[in-house]
C-alpha cells in the first residue's frame, strides 16, 4: 500500500505537469489580455500549489515521515485527491466558459481515482467520491454559461454513472480482498499446527527454535525444553475407545496451553 501510494502520487504529479505544459500552450494561444490575466488566478496559481503540495508529500512518503501507519495518512489521500478534482473541475470550467477546448469527460476520471486501492475502504472512498461528485455539479453550474449547461449536465450523468459502476467494483474488490487475507491466515495457521489438539506442529516448532535460540544466545539466557509423555496411554485408548483417547489429548492440550502463556512460550504436539 505504502508503495503504491508513491508509485500513484509519482504518476498523478507527471500527468499533472504534462496538463500545466497544455496551459501554457493555451496560455500563449489567448489574444486577449484579461484572460491571460485570468489565466494566472484559473490555471496556473492553483496547478503550482497542487504540484507543490504533492512534491512536498512525495518527499515527506520518501523520507518516511509519512508512512503507513501514521492516522494522518489515509486524511491526506483524501485532501489531496480532492484538491487535485477541484482544481481540475475549476481549470476545465474555466476553459469552457471561455471558448478554449476541455476534455470536461476527465471528470470520469477522477471519479475513478477515488477508488483506488490505496489503503483506504470502501465507505471512505465513496464518500470522497460523491463530495468530489457534487463538487463537479456544483462548479460547473456556477461558472459555465446557460448555452454550455446541457452539455455539463450530460457529462454529470455519466460521472454519476460512473461513481455507481466504480462502487460496486470497488465494494466486490475489497470483499474479495478480505476473503483471500481472511483464508491466507487461516490456511498459514492450519500449516503451523496440529488440527485435534491445536498445538504448535512440528514445522512450527522448528521455526520457532531457530529464532528462539539465537534471541536466547544473543541476550545470554537459558532455553528450556520440557517433554511430557503420556504414561499409559496406549491402554487408555485401547480401553475406552479412541474418541475418548481424543478428549484426553485435548485436554493435556488445553492444560500445557495455559501454561505456555508468556510471549516465547511455545507448545508443541
Amino acid at each position: 500500500c505504502h508503495r503504491g501510494i508513491q508509485t500513484f502520487l509519482l504518476i498523478g504529479l507527471v500527468i499533472w505537469l504534462l496538463f500545466a505544459v497544455m496551459d501554457m500552450v493555451r496560455y500563449a494561444g489567448a489574444d486577449d489580455a484579461a484572460l491571460q490575466q485570468a489565466f494566472w488566478g484559473h490555471v496556473f496559481v492553483p496547478r503550482a500549489c497542487v504540484m507543490a503540495l504533492g512534491l512536498l508529500a512525495l518527499w515527506l512518503l520518501r523520507s518516511g515521515r509519512l508512512n503507513a501507519q501514521s492516522r494522518y495518512l489515509p486524511w491526506w489521500e483524501y485532501g489531496f485527491i480532492y484538491l487535485i478534482s477541484a482544481i481540475a473541475f475549476e481549470t476545465s470550467n474555466f476553459y469552457i466558459a471561455n471558448g478554449i477546448v476541455a476534455a470536461k469527460s476527465s471528470s470520469v476520471i477522477l471519479i475513478m481515482v477515488c477508488f483506488l486501492p490505496l489503503g483506504t475502504v470502501f465507505y471512505q472512498s465513496l464518500g470522497l467520491a460523491v463530495v468530489v461528485f457534487l463538487t463537479d455539479l456544483c462548479l460547473g453550474y456556477g461558472m459555465l454559461p446557460a448555452d454550455k449547461l446541457a452539455e455539463h449536465w450530460m457529462v454529470c450523468a455519466v460521472v454519476g454513472a460512473t461513481l455507481v459502476i466504480s462502487a460496486f467494483s470497488s465494494a466486490m474488490r475489497e470483499k474479495a480482498t478480505r476473503d483471500q487475507f481472511l483464508l491466507r491466515m487461516l490456511l498459514r495457521w492450519e500449516a503451523q499446527h496440529d488440527p485435534l489438539t491445536g498445538l504448535a506442529n512440528r514445522r512450527h516448532f522448528e521455526d520457532w527454535a531457530r529464532v528462539g535460540v539465537r534471541q536466547a544466545r544473543r541476550e545470554q539466557q537459558p532455553v528450556a525444553l520440557a517433554i511430557v509423555d503420556v504414561d499409559h496411554f496406549k491402554a487408555y485408548n485401547d480401553h475406552y475407545g479412541h474418541q475418548q483417547g481424543d478428549n484426553a489429548l485435548q485436554q493435556l492440550a488445553t492444560l500445557l496451553q495455559r501454561y505456555a502463556s508468556r510471549p516465547l512460550d511455545l507448545s508443541v504436539r
